[in-house]
């Protein structure tokens, strides 16, 4: 990995130090350029025409294929979404609930809204159980299990917590949901791109991500994972002529990715997306997860002196590196001034700086970042 190349890639690196890649991170200039060439290609053969048309899906394929193969699964379970939220609501609003049914979740104090907010809102349909957490958002494997039953029809968690950077044993969950038969949904937005996620391991019936964080890629694109064999298992939330068809005067489902697709996509995303899974996949998952980790070790060598979350071990975190201050919103403000951009987040109602760097950063930006800590 030559990292002065990288950074050149990155037009980011000639203004900012920014490591704010777990909420939202910079395009390569290729994904730029890529973004740039197609809205020019189709202003001038004009969008609804058979050269754009066959253009747009040539690359729609093509991401799907290099998707599926990031990822360790069939083409057609790639669904195109707008967020990881839109998967989220796939699974939350698209199960067929009732009365007596529950659901698994963890507690809210350490999961992040988007993947909170969903399953919360189905207490009036079903019982929500939530699995206790510690102070980094670890679960119980056991509680897990003692709270499955009969009625049990989905767990929910997230793969990488937004605000510790500790990942959960999704391998260990997926062999729990299955050995009970119960549909297991990931929320993956704080792994792919920074983290080898391989799903012939991770037995889930269910993911989502989305393409703006740790895969570099624009905003309003996102990935939903529908296993083959349980996409009946969800009432589609949209319909229209691309997800159904009409046959001796009944409507009838697609098969997947059709059936989840209805309408138009954000094709500009993904020809964004395209060119940052290119980029991302040249560099190698196993490279960035390596150089992430060490400067997300140097950032907490160089705090601690302050109150660092989330777990020590390196194969328990990704990179996201939070820790406490007295003046979070100064802190955030005064480093903005010195053009370094951190995050405010916070863990178990306590606001906390977040960092999350990614492979494009060096180690000058993390010396550079902690000297301005120094002197808050």
């Amino acid at each position: 990995m030559d990292i002065g190349v990288i950074r050149r890639d990155f037009p980011i690196t000639r203004r900012l130090i920014y490591m704010n890649n777990a909420s939202s991170a910079p395009m390569p200039i290729s994904s730029i350029k890529a973004i740039t060439d197609y809205i020019l290609f189709e202003s001038e053969h004009g969008p609804d025409s058979r050269i754009v048309s066959d253009r747009i899906e040539e690359i729609t394929i093509d991401t799907r294929r290099r998707l599926s193969k990031m990822l360790r699964c069939k083409e057609e379970e790639i669904i195109f979404t707008q967020s990881t939220t839109d998967g989220i609501n796939f699974v939350s609003q698209g199960l067929r609930l009732k009365k007596g049914d529950n659901i698994i979740i963890r507690d809210s104090i350490h999961e992040h809204p988007s993947n909170y907010i969903p399953w919360a809102r189905l207490e009036d349909r079903c019982e929500v159980r939530r699995l206790n957490i510690d102070e980094d958002g670890s679960i119980d494997l056991e509680e897990l299990e003692e709270l499955i039953d009969d009625n049990t029809k989905v767990i929910a968690l997230s793969h990488a917590l937004f605000n510790t950077g500790l990942i959960l044993p999704v391998e260990e969950v997926g062999k729990i949901a299955k050995k009970y038969n119960v549909p297991f949904f990931i929320d993956a937005a704080q792994t792919v791109g920074c983290l080898d996620v391989d799903l012939s391991k991770i037995d889930c019936n269910f993911l989502s991500f989305t393409g703006s964080k740790w895969l570099c890629g624009p905003s309003g694109i996102g990935v939903f994972y529908c296993r083959k064999d349980s996409q009946d298992m969800l009432e589609p939330l949209l319909s229209g002529f691309e997800s159904m068809f009409v046959k001796d005067d009944k409507l009838l489902l697609k098969d997947i990715p059709d059936r989840f697709e209805a309408g138009f996509r954000n094709y500009i995303g993904i020809v964004g997306l395209n060119a940052s899974l290119k980029y991302i996949m040249n560099v190698g998952i196993d490279n960035i997860r390596e150089r992430n980790m060490r400067l997300a070790d140097m950032l907490r060598e160089g705090l601690k002196d302050k109150k660092v979350y989330g777990p020590e071990e390196d194969h328990k975190r990704t990179s996201i590196v939070s820790f406490a201050l007295d003046d979070v919103d100064s802190a955030i403000e005064k480093l903005e001034k010195n053009n370094i951009i951190f995050a405010k987040r916070d863990i178990s109602g306590k606001n906390i700086v977040r960092a999350s760097p990614h492979f494009f950063n060096d180690e000058r930006e993390v010396l550079e970042a902690l000297n301005v800590i120094r002197t808050l």
